[in-house]
């Protein structure tokens, strides 16, 4: 089963330690930025690196791209994948994708080691950055 949640649910179970990050995007659009600690597992490669890049089968996934179309196909591979084997643990899907402005604030500038705006080059970050993710955490 897949389930689509907000960029504010996906900030609080990723500030909570509570899903695993897996970006489906491709090795380029994943140098450029990232949520922290994901996973890299390419759309093309999900059927055959799964079981590889994201061994916890106990872990909650937390499925992404730039718009949510390649998640929704890949959490659907994914979930297929996990059925195969009698898990039936609910995997989650990043409505939006990364496009979301509000997602924004999730992602690193691969360049710089702290977090950081992907529209300007604020450090730590921006007051734009900063302020969408207070307005998600306490909607």
């Amino acid at each position: 089963m897949v389930e689509k949640i907000t960029p504010a649910e996906a900030i609080r179970l990723l500030d909570a330690g509570k899903a695993q990050a897996v970006d489906v995007r491709e090795p380029d659009e994943f140098a450029v930025g990232h949520i922290p600690a994901a996973k890299l597992l390419p759309l093309g490669d999900v059927v055959t690196r799964a079981a590889e890049v994201l061994p916890d089968k106990d872990a909650e996934w937390l499925i992404y791209c730039r718009t949510g179309r390649r998640s929704a196909d890949a959490a659907q591979k994914l979930d297929a994948l996990r059925r195969q084997i009698g898990d039936k643990k609910v995997l989650l899907a990043l409505s939006g994708g990364v496009d979301s402005a509000v997602a924004a604030a999730l992602l690193y500038r691969a360049d710089k080691a702290s977090r950081a705006c992907l529209f300007c080059t604020a450090e730590p970050e921006c007051n734009w950055s900063r302020e969408k993710k207070n307005m998600t955490l306490q909607a």
